[in-house]
């Protein structure tokens, strides 16, 4: 892949988290580096969110529009965790104005988050390296948008069921505090026919 004659050339400014016989090196790609691995990532995704507990039933077209969303926006935010020239992490975000209805409308009635807050959109990590990808990943994201000196926290929508708790976990652990703000999200589960309804709570982190 285009993509990897990329990590290639700016191979020096990977920062290694592990070391040994896999080191898992974690980038942010700009430009025509994150053209060259949008495939890759858009395809790590749709496999990663077929699994429990999301179950989430897309399609590579769809995965592929959803990740334009964020990448056309100049503010947009991709990093992604590499072992072996593999993507085995990713995390994307976008300021939260900035996203679609679906994600900003809970928000608009409080324009105090709309307008501070930076959009996570998604972090996954294969499950054999995480919680530390998953942590290296987020402190990647956070410091980047911290450098832009305009927001005041991040957040994210995190699905809540009872099977998902693990995951509310580990954003607790991240530093996130859990919101009364929700919303509904309709998809169709894998082991579905049509689309049902997901509750989705907002979680946040000050900066």
């Amino acid at each position: 892949m285009k993509w990897r004659l990329f990590l290639a050339v700016f191979g020096i400014f990977l920062a290694p988290i592990f070391a040994g016989a896999q080191d898992v090196c974690i980038k942010t790609l700009q430009g025509e580096e994150r053209e060259a691995c949008l495939r890759e990532v858009s395809d790590f995704y749709n496999a990663y969110y077929r699994k429990p507990p999301y179950y989430y039933d897309s399609s590579e077209e769809a995965w592929d529009r959803y990740l334009r969303s964020f990448t056309n926006e100049s503010e947009s935010i991709l990093c992604v965790a590499i072992v072996d020239e593999r993507v085995i992490g990713a995390i994307i975000g976008t300021p939260l104005a900035k996203t679609t209805q679906k994600y900003k409308g809970a928000f608009l009635d409080r324009p105090e988050d709309l307008y501070s807050l930076f959009f996570l959109g998604e972090l996954s990590v294969k499950s054999e390296y995480q919680y530390d990808v998953n942590k290296a990943l987020y402190d990647e994201f956070e410091r980047q948008v911290a450098e832009k000196n305009q927001f005041s926290g991040t957040c994210v929508w995190q699905l809540q069921s009872e099977i998902n708790k693990p995951s509310g976990l580990l954003w607790r652990e991240m530093g996130f505090e859990c919101s009364e703000v929700q919303f509904e999200e309709l998809w169709k589960d894998t082991f579905g026919t049509e689309k049902v309804p997901h509750s989705m709570v907002s979680w946040k982190k000050r900066l």
